[in-house]
């Protein structure tokens, strides 16, 4: 076959064999104008590598049997393979593209290693059946709108413009490694199994709106500008590890978990995140972040803040305009954010809202007197049976208080005995156990940052945590252990007004027992006037004496109905400082001298313990 240079080539359904197809590329060597080969079929592997195809090309329909190579072929004007079929291996390697449509298309394998565009490529609803990749091309234009992949690879490939990959089906492993987008990237309502963008940089907005992932990698990205995953889920993981991020984070996402170890927030965001698992390990913040969770385990021990940082409950489910997002959790499953340590922040820029803090650690954390919480944090509780054993005192029955997870873990392993270690679970921790003073501190910053809040109440717990510590603390001298034990004995360390009160209550009744058996006097004592009397007209002078009182009842007549009113008296003045004027022997002065030292402190505490819970400042 002869053809000028120039000239056009129409082979337009034509079935090509084997020597007709070598008729043909050697015709293509003349550089035709503009090349015809619609519907054509090519019964074996055709190559047109090297090539130039000056004009445009249609390869429409056209069905490839076999293999097709235009590996460092030339496109200088468009080409259309609309709707065509390669069979085996299609190789552009190397290829410069001017405008190409591929709509339709479908490639067993295809390899477009390495090329240089032009023009724009449409990849829309083209299927790559087993693989594709486009490791270190240059695209200046791509689409790839509800295409779909089997595994596709685009190491290193740059992109001049936004890329749309709307609503395109990655079947396997997508790698999306060190691409650059320079215009942003569009992935909206995309399907992917596993795809990974490690080191990738978007310096455009990077859209993934709707998205669904089996699980993504994004480790070490970086993004410019905002990434926008409203409404995005995962069944797996979302790594974001070591990534910057320098524009806004757009939620809602669902994942199982989130990984944001290391990560560089540079500008302010809010992520509402519905997981189970999110870490933020280590990550940098160098603006203000709010994080708004649901069913979350969030780790953020040993960030770093420069500014506040929020972490707080979303109590309903979150939505994106009208449409709410797939959440898929247990039902009935509380949705309460939980962080499980806040070792290594600095707490003066932490508030904690609505939180699950029953296994968080606060061991090793900076300026815990100044965290902010707010809402209804939940802390753990001690056991609620009584528990029996082997003991000095063989019962134990521990007061409803909030407890620390580094109270608990301390007290499954404390050097005491076993009945004192029952009930308070394992002792396993991530890092460690504090010991008791540490505790004690621990307790101490908590209540103060309760108390600046205005939340005294609040804070009486985490006094009576601290106080527990340094009872227990060994360090500390036996005396003032002792009166710590027997502070916390009669008053729950002003704490526990019913304890305070049943002690007052048991002293009154022991001192009337006391009063009507000992103290009272068995008769009143009457008064005595001894003197000599003078004759009219003189002075008479005369003496008032008054007999000790005596108590000469038999010990059956002293518990009477009369005697119990006249020690009931006696009791209830001295509660309230005063002297009764009853007469009472001296055993009974002594008795009045102790109740009224003792119970007015045990009323006292039972004031001090009512006030502490309904103070309000």
């Amino acid at each position: 076959m002869e053809l000028d240079e120039g000239s056009n080539i129409d082979f337009r359904g034509t079935t090509f064999t084997q020597e007709l197809l070598t008729d043909l590329l050697s015709a293509l060597r003349h550089r035709p104008q503009e090349i015809h080969l619609s519907s054509a079929e090519f019964l074996s592997t055709v190559d047109f590598s090297g090539m130039v195809f000056q004009g445009a090309c249609w390869f429409d329909n056209a069905v490839f049997h076999a293999s097709v190579n235009f590996q460092g072929a030339s496109f200088q004007s468009s080409a259309c393979f609309l709707r065509s079929r390669v069979e085996g291996t299609a190789s552009f390697t190397g290829a410069h593209l001017g405008d190409i449509d591929f709509s339709g298309a479908y490639f067993e394998s295809a390899n477009f290693s390495g090329i240089a565009q032009t023009g724009s490529l449409n990849f829309s609803e083209v299927t790559f059946n087993d693989f594709v990749t486009f490791e270190g091309s240059q695209i200046k234009a791509a689409t790839f709108h509800k295409a779909e992949f089997g595994q596709g690879r685009f190491w290193r490939a740059d992109f001049t413009t936004s890329p749309r990959f709307s609503e395109a089906n990655f079947l396997n492993h997508a790698s999306f490694e060190g691409a650059h987008f320079r215009d942003g990237a569009d992935f909206s309502k995309a399907r992917f199994a596993e795809v990974t963008f490690e080191d990738a940089t978007f310096t455009g907005v990077a859209m993934f709106v709707e998205t669904t992932f089996k699980s993504g990698n994004f480790a070490r990205v970086t993004f410019t500008h905002s990434l926008v995953c409203n409404l995005a889920y995962a069944t797996e993981a979302l790594s974001f590890g070591s990534c910057t991020f320098m524009g806004h984070f757009v939620g809602p996402v669902r994942a199982q978990t989130i990984f944001m170890a290391n990560v560089v927030f540079q500008k302010t965001v809010r992520i509402e995140a519905a997981t189970e698992y999110l870490d933020l390990h280590r990550a940098r913040f160098e603006a203000p972040a709010a994080f708004h969770v649901r069913h979350a385990v969030v780790e953020v021990a040993d960030a770093h803040p420069s500014f506040p940082i929020t972490i707080a409950s979303h109590n309903e489910c979150f939505t994106s305009g009208t449409t709410q997002l797939r959440e898929d959790f247990s039902q009935g499953e509380s949705a309460l954010g939980k962080v499980k340590s806040v070792r290594g922040l600095d707490a003066a820029l932490i508030v904690l809202k609505d939180i699950d803090l029953r296994q968080c650690t606060f061991e090793g954390t900076y300026h815990l007197d100044q965290i902010s919480l707010e809402g209804r944090c939940r802390f753990s509780f001690p056991p609620q049976e009584i528990k029996w054993g082997k003991a000095w005192m063989p019962v134990r029955i521990w007061t409803l208080r909030k407890v620390l997870e580094d109270e608990r873990a301390w007290r499954a392993t404390a050097p005491d005995s076993a009945l004192d270690r029952s009930g308070w679970g394992d002792s396993i921790t991530p890092n460690g156990i504090a010991d008791s003073q540490d505790i004690s501190a621990t307790y101490r910053q908590l209540r103060k940052a309760l108390e600046d809040s205005l939340n005294e109440p609040g804070a009486a717990d985490f006094y009576y945590g601290e106080m527990e510590m340094r009872r227990r603390d060994r360090e500390i001298s036996r005396s003032e252990r002792g009166l710590l034990h027997v502070y916390w004995a009669l008053s729950g360390y002003g704490l526990r007004a019913s304890r305070s009160i049943g002690w007052l209550l048991s002293a009154m009744a022991l001192t009337v027992l006391l009063m009507m058996g000992w103290g009272l006097p068995g008769a009143s004592p009457k008064q005595e006037a001894s003197g000599i009397i003078r004759p009219p007209g003189e002075k008479t002078t005369l003496v008032v004496d008054k007999a000790d009182p005596a108590l000469t009842l038999p010990f059956k007549e002293r518990y009477s109905g009369k005697r119990l009113e006249k020690a009931g008296q006696v009791v209830l003045n001295s509660v309230v400082f005063r002297s009764s004027g009853q007469d009472l022997t001296t055993v009974g002065t002594w008795i009045e001298m102790i109740s009224r030292f003792t119970e007015p402190i045990l009323l006292g505490f039972a004031a001090l313990a009512i006030r502490g819970r309904i103070k309000r400042s």
